[in-house]
Formats: C-alpha cells, structure tokens, sequence
C-alpha cells in the first residue's frame, strides 16, 4: 500500500477505505472511534506555544473566535506593529494571544500545511489520493468554549482530536454541492433535525461532506482539534479551463454579439445561442482542458523534502534509493517519449524507459540495478543519477 493510501486508511478506520468512497464520500458524515490513532505527532498545545514564542506567526495566519464571532486580527497583533495593523504580515503577540485564550477565546491557526512539516506531510499525502488541494487548520478551544454558530463549509474536511475532547452536532438538510461562501444559521440549534451528535476524544476522527451543517464546543477540557479540508477542483472548474482553452483558440468564441442583442426576440435569442453553442462545442478539446487541470495541480505543489546542501556522492548500482517523501508525479507516455510531471518540472526521458520511471516513483525502495527495464548498467546510472539531481529519488541513508 502506498504511503498516501495507507494514510486515508488510517483516517477512516475502522471503517475499509472502499465503504468510505462508496457510502460517504461528498455523501454522508462519518465518525471513527479511535481505532488506535494518536495525532500527537502532528501538533500539539506545546508545538503551538513553541510557534507562537518563535515569532513565525502572521496576523494572517492567525486568529481568534469567540461565541460564534470573530475577533479583529489585531487583538493578537505585536504592540510594537499595532498601530493600525491588520496587514495579514504583521506579527503575533504570543502573550496577547495567551491573554485572549485566558478570557475564552478560541485560537485559530490557518495554513498550518505551509509551514509546519508534520501537517505538510500529511496534507501531500491526502493530495495523492485524492488529487485536490488539501489545507489544515487547528483550532485550540478553551473549556466550554465555543467556535462558530452552527455552519456549513464549501470543502470537505477531516475533524482529527488531538487533545482534550469537543461536543460535534452535525445537522440534516445539508445544502447540496454549495460553492462558496460558506452559510451561517444560528437557528439550526433548535429548528433542525440532527442527524449526529458525539464528544470527541482524541484519536477521534469526523468527516464532514460540504454542505453539512455543524457546530461544536469544547468540553471540561481545552480541546485541540485540527481540520483538514479537501479543496476540490469541481466540473465547473474544469468546464472554465476547458471554456478558456476554447475561447484561446476559436475567434468566433471572441466575436461581439450582434447589434441590437438587448431586444432580441425568444426566437432569435434561441437561434444564436444554438450557434454559439454549437461553435463552442466544436472547439472544446477536453484532453488540452485536462492538461491545463493536470499542470496546475503539480505546478502548485511545492517540493517537502529539504535541498542537499552537502549532497552524499552519486549512486552507484547497489545504492539503496527511494522517492523523495511527498513528492507528487505523474507518468505521461507520448509517441516517442515519456514525460515525468513533478512539482513545477516536466522532465522528458525517452519512451523505453517508461518501466524504470514507474518502478523508481512507485514508493518501494530500490537500486538501479534492480530496475526492470532494457537498459544496461551504464544507461541505469545515467538515469538514476538524473532522478536523484532532479529530486525525484533519493538514498536511503540507513539502508547498507
């Protein structure tokens, strides 16, 4: 199994990863107990504090909440940049952030997948099974404190308890694919049916369908819960790439509508729009529209591991490699090549040598001597070597 996939194995259990595709994902809510999960190793009210005193905070990457209300930014801002500050950039206070939380306040950390590895790590796994942009958000809620009203948000997410325990209260009626903005409705605690209620104690795990209205409040403990959400590219998305791609190319996409369109009868409304329609679908090209999907999704996702600044010598055959740890590719065959998407790179190799691609991508340690491809010794070095300078393969520095 490979890493990413076990980690959504992990999330859902005890529930199989093929129930979760079938009976819940984008349909219902599912709640895990459990299950042997710790989430220590991802964040805890230490690692925020050792965040926070390190002065690596941004006003914009964090906030606060209180009674299902938001704080202005500033009330965390450093005294020195205060004055006037909402810039997203200025520094966080971390004693008025402990103020704040000492008074009942909720403590949000956005876009913790930016700069805290363990979170990072997770989120590129999440974004190799599901090829979406995932986000982590942690939220540190004092005793019986409450977040937001009862809402719903426009991305899925995963709810992991890490510390403490929080009451959840998921509602029915959800709202059926919403875009954004997220809704509001303060009144879904007394008028709404509820389709879920449970305390989460940590290694507790809750998927939430956008859509989906909830609420929470801690229990007689801080609680420490961190929320990942999956931001889906939809079909609407990709009928816009696929509608620019278009447009790009077919001029009669770009020519004026006709003089006098404003009073255009039904029937000639109908008519014109049939021919722009059928001009349109003329010019689609669906796989240049999925291209554009595909390269911006890997241009987007920047590399995890650390650079080499004292890089260990070139591989010989036996050296023990792997790929690098939450890098994302994908194995493009062509005509008389295949092309390896990898971050922002699109490195070409010749097209024989498409098995050795896929076995040195796949996850499983190996040598380029144990590479399934044609080519000989010299040619498996010169391509391993390639691998390891582009950072996609690495040594296995504890491997002999």
């Amino acid at each position: 199994m490979r890493a990413a996939d076990d980690t959504l194995a992990r999330l859902v259990a005890p529930r199989e990863v093929e129930d979760f595709w079938q009976a819940h994902h984008e349909r219902r809510p599912l709640l895990g107990r459990g299950a042997g999960r710790v989430f220590e190793h991802l964040l805890s009210t230490a690692a925020i504090e050792a965040l926070l005193a390190g002065g690596r905070l941004r006003q914009g990457e964090c906030r606060l909440v209180s009674a299902g209300e938001k704080v202005p930014r500033s009330r965390v801002a450093a005294a020195w940049l205060a004055r006037g500050a909402e810039a997203d950039d200025a520094v966080v206070d971390p004693l008025r952030v402990a103020e704040a939380f000492a008074e009942g306040n909720t403590l949000v950390l956005d876009a913790l997948h930016r700069h805290h590895a363990p979170i990072a790590a997770l989120c590129r796994d999440l974004e190799g099974v599901f090829g979406h942009a995932v986000q982590a958000n942690a939220y540190l809620t004092p005793a019986g404190g409450r977040g937001f009203d009862p809402h719903y948000d426009t991305h899925d997410v995963f709810v992991l308890q890490i510390e403490g325990r929080k009451r959840w209260r998921v509602y029915g009626d959800p709202v059926p694919a919403p875009a954004a903005p997220s809704g509001r409705r303060p009144d879904l605690t007394t008028t709404a049916p509820r389709h879920l209620e449970a305390e989460l104690a940590p290694g507790d795990v809750l998927y939430l369908p956008r859509g989906w209205f909830h609420d929470a409040e801690a229990a007689d403990d801080a609680s420490l819960h961190l929320t990942v959400g999956l931001l889906a590219t939809t079909w609407a998305d990709a009928l816009r790439v696929a509608l620019d791609e278009a447009v790009e190319r077919d001029p009669r996409l770009r020519a004026a509508l006709s003089p006098g369109f404003p009073w255009w009868s039904p029937d000639e409304v109908d008519a014109a729009w049939s021919d722009a329609l059928e001009t349109l679908r003329a010019a689609l090209r669906p796989r240049a529209a999925h291209a554009r999907l595909r390269r911006r999704f890997f241009t987007r996702r920047r590399p995890l591991a650390a650079p080499r600044l004292h890089p260990p010598a070139p591989p010989d055959l036996d050296t023990p490699l792997r790929a690098v740890p939450g890098l994302l590719v994908f194995i493009e065959p062509r005509a008389d090549a295949v092309v390896l998407h990898t971050g922002p790179e699109r490195l070409r190799f010749p097209a024989f040598v498409e098995p050795d691609l896929r076995a040195a991508c796949s996850g499983q340690t190996f040598s380029a001597a144990t590479l399934p491809g044609d080519l000989d010794d010299a040619g498996r070095l010169v391509l391993v070597r390639r691998l390891v300078k582009e950072g996609v393969v690495e040594q296995v520095a504890d491997e002999k």
